[in-house]
């Protein structure tokens, strides 16, 4: 709730991914990361396989997430607000974790096919954009 009510803004990881030639594009993920990886992919022509395995879920909505009835997985998915950011990158989570100074998770690959899914034991499933969109008609 804390981050909801009073939210921290990634505004120095920002500016330190805009200065790094290595970072080819970065969103923030205020509209869920389902809807806001789909608009990255869609601006740069490409595609996306998201690793169901790495999804980032903090460890409090995931032990107390299904008491409460929710599925931490769809609020990792499709949940908005986290003031996180997306971002994509030709080096390695490890070598950019240690030039940022601050841990970074990858959470999958741009692909060619310009379609969207996400891989989960091996399967893989189209990833359905059902994040907050600005423009929907509510009629």
């Amino acid at each position: 709730m804390r981050r909801q009510v009073d939210p921290e803004p990634e505004v120095a990881l920002g500016i330190a991914l805009s200065e790094m030639t290595s970072v080819t594009s970065c969103i923030d993920l205020s509209d869920g990361l389902s809807t806001d990886l789909r608009r990255l992919c869609e601006a740069s022509g490409v595609g996306a396989v998201v690793d169901g395995e790495r999804l980032p879920i903090f460890p409090d909505l995931a032990r107390s997430g299904l008491a409460l009835g929710i599925d931490a997985e769809g609020a990792a998915l499709h949940g908005g607000e986290d003031y996180a950011l997306l971002f994509t990158s030709r080096s390695r989570e490890s070598q950019l974790s240690e030039q940022l100074g601050r841990p970074v998770y990858a959470i999958g690959v741009v692909s060619e096919e310009k379609r969207i899914v996400i891989e989960k034991g091996g399967t893989l499933k189209p990833l359905e954009s059902r994040g907050w969109d600005h423009f929907a008609n509510d009629e």
